[in-house]
């Protein structure tokens, strides 16, 4: 009896979920780590500028539609010219950040409540679908989190004890790195500065008010020459995509703002754990309001505003469309750590409600917390096999990697072609394009490969062909039938087939969805009516 009872003890402890929730979300990590994934469209086109340039060239505006804070581009330079080439090694910084992420969780939601806050939110970061994915990716968003939960965590440390130097300095030298390493982290930092600030002017001792000003002085030198030299630079070029591609999340400025505003927090943003524009964001949004509502009457004010504030800074971003707002979870990883604390928070104040008149509602609260746990974990599972059983984003990506495979092999000759024609520069252009570069046995790199941006409705650019010569022929179109028969026939080429035709549809950015059609050809040129060039168009 005795050792049934001290077993069921330990199966009722919240301590035994979240030790199962840190095991199975370690375990998640490695294993998507292990598997693997395609490099996708995104972050093809990060590496493309990284493989393309100099650290100097990293200053000005990047090429393929990206944004990405300068530090962020010179470390991951770093790894790429000193570490290798591999998908891990370029993921790396990435892998490490979301890891680290992780314990700056438990560290902020202790700051706002009691072991059982921690242990709620730091096991929806730990069984989040949409934080694993971004640990093992290229792109920063794993970054943005840890930052933010960083300085969220230092920020309410600094609130409570407004006096100490010690707690005040750290902001010196992490304010002028966050900015230069993550670009929405300046939201994180200006809500913690404006209520942590006002609190130690008001109430620090000389240094503790000396350390805020030395870091406000060197959070203004550092945004201002950032921002006008190298953010308004990558804005300016990626404008009009940033009109289109993120036209759902800037806030319209007519009797429409209200339904976007509750579009903005019932999707992706709040849908935690398990992802998807929607999901579970319709349970996780109001929990975090009631968590809210609850830290502001029952802690402090302030203390709910460190929380608040970062989502208001970035929604007054998103006025001027200089900084989506609600529509995808990776571009909000800053917030997610407010997320996760609020969510927490709301969970266990309603579950008090709710048991407050059952006999021991102490106890009957660990529950919640298990069942709760119990439910993340739950979710994780079913996205962890999902992962083993496809290992890839989405089935466009597996289908590019493997074109890449099948073209990119030691028999590609030094004659032969591969010639994409897209209309947009988009993913099956970069992933294709970074997938040669990365081929270390392909002789003369950058020579084999010609891309056309162009979408070609006539045969009236000549394609870099000649009697004899072996080309793979990659189109982007928007139709399901085959595209290049009718080309070559209207070009005057008749040729051999060397493999069946393949055609697949790629998920990519709004331009791309009206060409979503990748039609693959692998032929030899017999005849030429028509002449064409004999060189690639430069």
């Amino acid at each position: 009896m005795g050792f049934n009872t001290r077993r069921t003890n330990r199966l009722l402890s919240p301590w035994t979920w979240f030790l199962a929730a840190i095991t199975l979300g370690i375990a998640w990590r490695l294993i998507d780590a292990f598997l693997n994934f395609p490099i996708w469209g995104d972050e093809a086109a990060i590496l493309l500028n990284l493989l393309e340039r100099h650290y100097l060239d990293l200053l000005k505006p990047l090429n393929y539609q990206q944004v990405a804070p300068i530090l962020y581009l010179v470390l991951e330079k770093g790894f790429l010219a000193n570490v290798g080439y591999s998908n891990f090694i370029l993921r790396l910084p990435a892998f490490l950040a979301g890891f680290a992420a992780i314990p700056m969780v438990y560290l902020a939601a202790r700051q706002f409540g009691g072991r059982y806050t921690a242990f709620l939110a730091t096991s929806l970061a730990l069984l989040s679908l949409t934080l694993v994915r971004y640990t093992n990716m290229v792109k920063p968003y794993s970054i943005d989190l840890f930052l933010s939960a960083t300085i969220l965590y230092l920020g309410m440390r600094l609130l409570k004890k407004p006096k100490s130097f010690s707690r005040a300095i750290l902001f010196l030298p992490l304010v002028p790195v966050s900015i230069l390493l993550s670009y929405p982290s300046v939201f994180m930092i200006a809500a913690v500065g404006l209520v942590s600030g006002i609190q130690v002017l008001r109430r620090g001792s000389f240094l503790s008010r000396l350390a805020i000003l030395a870091t406000t002085c060197a959070a203004v030198s550092t945004f201002l020459p950032m921002y006008l030299h190298i953010g308004q630079g990558q804005l300016d070029t990626t404008r009009a995509m940033m009109e289109h591609y993120w036209r759902r999340e800037f806030p319209p400025l007519d009797w429409g703002f209200p339904l976007w505003l509750l579009k903005a927090h019932t999707s992706a943003m709040f849908s935690y754990p398990a992802g998807g524009r929607y999901g579970l964001a319709l349970l996780i949004f109001p929990l975090s309001v009631v968590g809210a509502v609850s830290i502001w009457r029952r802690k402090s004010p302030a203390y709910a505003l460190m929380l608040i504030l970062p989502f208001l800074f970035t929604m007054a971003a998103a006025f001027p469309h200089r900084y989506p707002y609600g529509g995808e979870a990776r571009v909000e990883q800053h917030l997610a750590v407010c997320i996760f604390i609020l969510a927490a928070t709301g969970t266990l104040v309603l579950g008090k409600l709710l048991l407050a008149k059952l006999k021991q509602p102490r106890r009957m609260l660990r529950l919640v917390v298990i069942s709760t746990i119990g439910f993340y974990l739950a979710c994780a599972t079913v996205s962890l096999i999902a992962d083993i059983r496809k290992p890839y984003i989405s089935t466009a990506y597996h289908d590019l990697d493997t074109l890449e495979r099948r073209i990119f092999t030691p028999d590609l000759g030094m004659q032969d072609r591969v010639i994409v024609m897209q209309k947009f520069e988009g993913d099956p252009l970069f992933t294709i394009r970074y997938g040669y570069q990365m081929q270390p046995h392909l002789p003369a790199p950058r020579g084999i490969v010609t891309i056309y941006h162009q979408m070609l409705e006539s045969a009236d650019l000549p394609l870099p062909l000649v009697p004899g010569q072996i080309a793979w022929l990659v189109a982007v179109h928007g139709e399901d039938d085959p595209y290049w028969p009718a080309w070559l026939s209207r070009a005057g080429i008749t040729y051999r087939q060397l493999d069946p035709p393949q055609m697949f549809k790629v998920e990519a950015g709004p331009e791309n969805l009206r060409f979503p059609w990748v039609d693959v050809l692998h032929i030899q040129v017999e005849s030429i009516a028509k002449p064409t060039a004999s060189q690639p168009a430069p």
